[in-house]
């Protein structure tokens, strides 16, 4: 262990001054061969660097902006399941602020944080659930958390309460992250503000893969395959994020919240809908919806884009196929806090979109107050059905003749879909 020379001694107007203890490489082994007694003696600012070999947890270190970094080869290894433990215990537990962690895999066990500014920096986690009890890869309680690189392995047969990242707090960062997992397993997982979730890889045999919990937060270019994205919170950008293959049961893409911006995402092969907003004063724009849906026992489930709720605005949205209905606007209601009750509001807007091959109808209306307004729909089971009346409905392109549109447009009569329509479908 590198220390700093001994301390010298200034006499300046009879005062007596140490310079400060400036920050250390503390060598495992080397300086300690036990890593536990390394983190106990580890000062604020101090290095902790960890040879190749396995060190066998659980650690716990409590003490203000420590770094650990690993070599190539650098595993912590976790106590394992026990007979009375409620959940998968950690194998290194951090109860600190301003802890980073660089280069270490984890097995039999993750990384439970309790603490602000931590930092998790190309780690790898492995073999971390259980089929018994609940499991976490990451667990961060504290904000500003920046997990980047690495990759987490969920593993293949496992229960529905594994999670790979979980962060509660602020301002939390998490990209570039690989995680694997497997039916009802979480893989991230973010309940706070001003979260950034970018350019992370999901392959999940399952429905869900980001859960966004939080406001004016930024969920961008993530890949998820099999699953789902959920935000839920107000003032979010949801831009250039991949779902495919996302199981029947589950939207690909599901925003629930006022005045969200979703650009450039795509939601491919999904077995029900592909993107779902709830909310009000929400723009869509770019989105693309391709090959959606599901047929079971006849009836046609899944559409391209369901928005329910009011002041929506969708523009320069396409669909490429699907089951159900294109585009399904089913209400512009919005929630009175003073009066306790839902409400009328502004209508809902389609501008500049395109549906085609839907199976049911490229553009479904059940509500009063929708505006569509330069928008395609062709080749459709029904081009255009309107439920519940446009407040406006020009200059667009649709199939005039045979089944190009349907409906009252009075909000009482339901349009007579002929053989095989089974009702709304799957929303």
């Amino acid at each position: 262990m590198r220390r700093a020379p001994p301390i010298g001694v200034v006499l300046v107007s009879l005062s007596v001054f140490a310079p400060a203890a400036r920050a250390d490489d503390i060598l495992v082994p080397g300086d300690f061969r036990d890593l536990q007694e390394a983190l106990d003696s580890a000062r604020p600012g101090d290095t902790v660097l960890l040879g190749r070999g396995t060190f066998r947890g659980p650690f716990t270190l409590a003490t203000d902006r420590v770094t650990i970094v690993g070599e190539e080869g650098t595993r912590i290894l976790g106590p394992g399941l026990r007979r009375d433990d409620d959940r998968v215990p950690p194998a290194l537990v951090v109860a600190a602020d301003g802890v980073s962690v660089q280069g270490v895999s984890f097995l039999r066990g993750g990384v439970e944080v309790a603490g602000d500014d931590a930092a998790l920096r190309d780690c790898s986690f492995r073999r971390i659930a259980s089929r018994r009890r609940e499991a976490f890869a990451v667990l961060i309680e504290g904000d500003r958390a920046d997990l980047e690189g690495g990759e987490v392995l969920l593993g293949g047969r496992l229960p529905m309460n594994s999670t790979g990242v979980f962060v509660n707090g602020e301002d939390a960062s998490i990209s570039g992250v690989g995680l694997t997992g497997s039916p009802h397993c979480l893989p991230i997982q973010v309940s706070g503000d001003g979260a950034r979730v970018e350019g992370n890889t999901i392959a999940t045999l399952g429905v869900n893969g980001i859960i966004l919990n939080g406001a004016e937060g930024t969920v961008a270019d993530n890949t998820m395959q099999g699953a789902l994205l959920d935000v839920w919170g107000d003032g979010n950008a949801v831009t250039g994020n991949v779902s495919t293959g996302v199981p029947f049961g589950m939207p690909s893409i599901l925003v629930q919240g006022d005045g969200n911006v979703l650009e450039d995402n795509e939601a491919r092969y999904g077995g029900d809908t592909g993107v779902v907003v709830v909310g009000e004063g929400n723009l869509l724009r770019r989105n693309t919806v391709a090959n959606n849906g599901t047929i079971q026992d006849g009836a046609r489930l899944g559409h391209g884009f369901v928005v329910r709720g009011s002041g929506n605005r969708l523009e320069g949205n396409s669909v490429l196929g699907c089951v159900g209905e294109g585009f399904r606007v089913v209400e512009n209601l919005r929630w009175n806090w003073d009066a306790w009750c839902w409400e009328p509001g502004p209508g809902n807007e389609v501008v500049g979109c395109s549906g085609t091959g839907a199976g049911t109808c490229g553009l479904g209306n059940w509500t009063t107050g929708t505006d569509v307004t330069g928008s395609t729909f062709t080749d459709n089971g029904v081009d255009v059905v309107d439920g519940g009346g446009f407040d406006q409905f020009e200059g667009n392109t649709y199939d005039t003749g045979g089944p190009g549109f349907q409906g009252s447009g009075n909000g009482n009569d339901t349009p007579d879909f002929g053989t095989g329509w089974m009702g709304g479908g799957g929303d």
